[in-house]
């Protein structure tokens, strides 16, 4: 079971500036923040309250923990969109039951798939804020560090990605820039294999590059979730 990776960017609070080549400069400072967050772990059959978002610009890690808040109240609105789902499959289960006479094989084995909907599971992530470094007054680098923590259902086998997901987790490295009304957003990166080179370093995820058109401007993204 997955867990998308994703870096939520909500328009009217975080903007997010893809820009190439970004300045690698040696960090000034550093402090180190070891400040865990961990979305809560609801079970529920029905939909879920959504929470309340704080927005708090004022530095680079409070600025990111309003992230983090932003992609657990994203969690709840998946899962509630999952409530819904299932309440409407419910509703057409016999329609559908009724045309599995005319199917077999894959076909069958689909729909039946269509007729018993997965069961919505709320997804969760503990992330915590490992390093805040200041280069300049209005530049910072805050390295992040994400693990899936979402209950297993029983008999779901795991690959190596998700093994990897809720073990080590996955590190990320935002780039913060100082605007007049706060801390924002610029650029995100990922500790991942590069292709090109052939080793691991700090790299751009593949979702992020993919909003950039041939003229290297941003499209719109309206809910990039991970």
């Amino acid at each position: 079971m997955k867990l998308k990776k994703v870096a939520l960017t909500v328009s009217a609070v975080m903007s997010l500036s893809l820009l190439n080549g970004c300045n690698q400069d040696t960090a000034k400072s550093a402090v180190s923040v070891k400040e865990a967050v961990v979305s809560p772990k609801v079970e529920s059959a029905g939909k879920l309250p959504e929470p309340a978002v704080q927005v708090d610009l004022s530095s680079p890690d409070r600025a990111i923990k309003t992230l983090f808040a932003m992609q657990d109240r994203a969690s709840v609105v998946e899962h509630n969109r999952q409530v819904e789902e299932q309440a409407n499959a419910e509703k057409n289960r016999k329609t559908l039951e009724s045309t599995l006479v005319l199917f077999d094989g894959l076909a069958k084995r689909y729909l039946e798939a269509e007729v018993t909907p997965a069961k919505p599971i709320l997804e969760t992530v503990a992330r915590e804020i490992l390093k805040v470094e200041t280069e300049t007054e209005t530049r910072a680098i805050v390295l992040v560090s994400a693990t899936n923590t979402t209950p297993l259902p029983p008999g779901e086998v795991l690959d190596e990605y998700d093994k990897k997901w809720r073990t080590e987790g996955f590190k990320y490295r935002y780039i913060m820039t100082k605007a007049a009304d706060g801390w924002k957003i610029e650029d995100l990166q990922e500790w991942g294999y590069s292709i090109k080179k052939s080793r691991e370093e700090w790299i751009r995820p593949h979702r992020i590059d993919a909003v950039l058109n041939q003229n290297n401007r941003v499209r719109s993204i309206v809910n990039p979730l991970f």
